[in-house]
């Protein structure tokens, strides 16, 4: 079983926590039925359209709360997704993870959140991780902005990934805001999406000089250092040349990939550890297998990008020897194909 996406946050702000774990079950039980008016699991098994949804529930010192599994056996990889939910004296407690497990481990997949996430973060009170809120939709951010986010991104205490999308140069790209919403709904719980405007995109380039982005490029700020153009090569940047056409949406693949395999290495919280039995001492049963993934997510990443750089090695040299032709061959060869 393939570790390949985790979210967890935490609610100090509603009262009622209880209620909010409730919720959260049924929340679950209509995404997992795939049933807007599905009532709430009872504890056990229940089979499905060819998904085994499990729930097993929680009630004692350690919290109120509910482990729910979808275990979907229909399709060629088994994919499986694990909310867990608590309630402490203190906090509503949230964690959500998606496995994949396949006969073939060459398949490519397409990750992202489950759309569950979003419904859960539209529970009662305020979602964060560390100082960090946790949101849904991309945020967009204004020039006067700016400098608040250049803090934001610089602070040792960030806990989550930033993806800064740019506006390109007036027209020339009409979808990259959408290209933006898809990422944003594909790394919801994991990352956070901004998106700059032509204006708030040159504020941003003469506050962090070339450790900004620009003219629809985007560039995904993990938490480490950016202080100087040594720290550049932490946030990798996809030039809006990547993004566009054919390529595009491998290459937005890439910018999900990479924030969700961070994510997978999250550590849980103490509180919900009560779901695994697990103390502070003990190994993830999943570690192995993660760190095999992450090893061949970085080769899989390495070749994707080669194959990049080769393709627009290939258009240079072509343009390369256009140019290196003289001019009268080239005439010459347009007037033998107009007589052809």
């Amino acid at each position: 079983m393939s570790l390949l996406y985790r979210t967890v946050w935490k609610d100090t702000t509603e009262p009622d926590r209880h209620a909010v774990i409730d919720l959260a079950l049924e929340y679950f039980s209509r995404w997992a039925l795939d049933n807007p008016e599905a009532t709430a699991l009872c504890e056990g098994e229940t089979i499905a359209d060819g998904k085994v949804v499990t729930v097993r529930l929680l009630d004692n010192d350690s919290g109120y709360g509910v482990e729910a599994c979808s275990r979907d056996e229909r399709l060629s990889a088994v994919w499986s997704v694990t909310m867990r939910a608590l309630a402490t004296d203190t906090a509503v407690h949230v964690w959500i993870d998606v496995d994949m497990e396949t006969d073939d481990p060459t398949q490519r997949v397409v990750v992202g959140g489950p759309r569950l996430v979003n419904d859960l973060l539209a529970l009662p009170g305020r979602p964060a991780l560390g100082v960090n809120n946790i949101v849904a939709d991309v945020v967009g951010i204004t020039a006067t902005e700016i400098a608040l986010l250049v803090d934001l991104l610089r602070s040792a205490d960030r806990t989550l990934p930033f993806i800064v999308v740019s506006a390109p140069a007036s027209g020339t790209d009409p979808l990259w805001q959408e290209r933006a919403r898809r990422i944003a709904q594909r790394t919801r719980g994991i990352a956070t999406v901004i998106v700059l405007d032509e204006t708030a995109t040159a504020s941003f380039k003469a506050k962090l000089g070339p450790l900004a982005v620009w003219n629809g490029a985007v560039r995904t700020y993990v938490p480490a250092p950016l202080e100087t153009e040594a720290d550049g090569w932490r946030h990798r940047y996809v030039p809006s040349s990547a993004l566009a056409g054919a390529s595009g949406a491998a290459a937005a693949d890439r910018i999900v990939y990479a924030v969700a395999q961070l994510s997978t290495r999250r550590r849980v919280p103490a509180e919900l550890r009560v779901f695994t039995g697990n103390d502070r001492n003990s190994v993830d049963q999943t570690l192995v297998e993660q760190v095999r993934e992450e090893l061949q997510f970085e080769v899989d990443l390495a070749h994707d990008e080669l194959a990049d750089v080769q393709r627009e090695l290939a258009r240079a040299n072509g343009h390369l020897e256009r140019l290196s032709t003289p001019a009268g061959d080239r005439d010459h060869g347009s007037m033998r194909a107009c007589r052809a």
